[in-house]
């Protein structure tokens, strides 16, 4: 993302110094200061770090303005999935017994879809969501949210998922759940602000 906003930049910034204009000339270059410097205070405000450990599951960490019961109830909320999880069109509940949550999801992008049936096993004392697939088209899909709470009605979230399908190598599929995450983080962290 960094790498692209930079280049981004950079072909305005070529752009800037071709103008003849002196005075226009001037304001463009504040205007691409002032536009560098705000992207690099949102990419500081909005911290994720990521680890990819030797068996391909992506680690991610980040911290969201809201309570531990707070996030707990957006990230459970599966019937309402589509609206905080990217490229999750549909989920529905199939089965509910004690903790664990038997659901049909449908993700994709456009007009492409797969839909997957996966068990959700909720831990609520130590804010711990697992799932893993029960049927569908990924050889491997699974993963957790781990939920801590922060001082200040904070909470950290470390995010882990291991994905597979036979139809994307391993550094494209990172690569597009990697990408999915700061929408991720935007949606639950806008979520939380509209609850409030």
């Amino acid at each position: 993302m960094l790498s692209s906003i930079v280049t981004k930049d950079i072909n305005i910034y070529h752009t800037v110094f071709q103008d003849k204009d002196i005075k226009g000339c001037i304001m463009k270059k504040l205007s691409l200061i002032l536009l560098l410097f705000t992207k690099s205070i949102l990419l500081a405000q909005n911290p994720i770090s990521y680890s990819i450990d030797k068996n391909n599951i992506l680690t991610a960490q980040f911290e969201l303005d809201g309570s531990v019961d707070e996030v707990w109830k957006l990230i459970t909320d599966y019937e309402n999935s589509d609206k905080i999880m990217p490229n999750v069109k549909k989920t529905v509940i199939l089965s509910r017994q004690d903790n664990l949550i038997t659901v049909e999801t449908t993700v994709g992008s456009g007009p492409f879809s797969m839909t997957y049936t996966a068990i959700m096993t909720e831990i609520p004392k130590t804010k711990k969501l697992l799932w893993q697939q029960k049927d569908g088209p990924f050889s491997k899909n699974r993963g957790s949210w781990h939920l801590t709470s922060l001082p200040g009605k904070r909470t950290k979230v470390t995010y882990e998922i291991e994905m597979d399908h036979k139809l994307l190598p391993d550094g494209l599929r990172q690569k597009l759940v990697k990408g999915s995450i700061p929408e991720l983080y935007e949606s639950l962290q806008n979520n939380l602000k509209n609850k409030e």
